[in-house]
């Protein structure tokens, strides 16, 4: 799907009959998708570990190790979003390791370290239909009220960003084997966990 179709369909969501021809448009719809296109794209595409943006590397440690805590520091990738925990390579790494900042991985393995992770994916045409439509849904709940100034759209946005948001990951998931249990309670949880995000009318 192109760009200026995600846009029509974010534009749908809010009630607006005009589409866009051009999503570069210099109108106040256009204007409002493009402020917030990256970071919601981003935000959406952290909340779960989407098949379609998952990518692996091998990495080895950096020659500066961390002044104190571990031993060694790992480079994440330029286009990282969100780490795979049960695809952590050594196994130790899983219960011995920080994210600090965000591009480097601490830990006191000395390697190489197996990372499979969630990828910022540009382009439009590279995601699931299934995405697109909680991406839309979301960004549309995003920009309601300087759009339409109504917050009874942006409260029907949201509602229809969770539902597509469940119905996505719901799909994506049963696409993959089940994975085995990881090492303790607490990495699940970790794993598992993520920003709740509450709609602040």
């Amino acid at each position: 799907m192109q760009r200026s179709e995600i846009s029509n369909l974010i534009l749908s969501k809010l009630g607006e009959e005009d589409g866009l021809t051009d999503p570069d448009e210099t109108g106040k719809a256009a204007r409002s998708i493009n402020a917030v296109w990256n970071s919601v794209r981003d935000t959406v595409l952290r909340v779960h570990l989407w098949n379609f943006a998952t990518a692996r590397t091998q990495m080895t440690p950096l020659s500066a190790a961390p002044s104190h805590g571990f031993s060694y520091a790992y480079a994440l990738p330029t286009d990282f979003l969100r780490l795979d925990l049960a695809k952590l390579l050594p196994r130790n790494v899983r219960t011995d390791f920080q994210l600090e900042g965000s591009r480097r991985l601490l830990t006191n393995d000395a390697g190489p370290v197996d990372l499979v992770y969630i990828r910022r994916v540009e382009a439009e045409g590279d995601w699931d239909p299934l995405f697109v439509e909680a991406f839309a849904s979301r960004l549309a709940w995003q920009i309601a009220l300087k759009v339409t100034g109504d917050r009874q759209i942006k409260r029907e946005a949201w509602q229809e960003y969770t539902v597509a948001l469940r119905e996505a990951k719901g799909v994506d998931g049963q696409e993959n084997p089940a994975e085995p249990p990881l090492d303790s309670s607490w990495i699940t949880a970790r794993e598992d966990g993520g920003p709740v995000y509450q709609a602040g009318w």
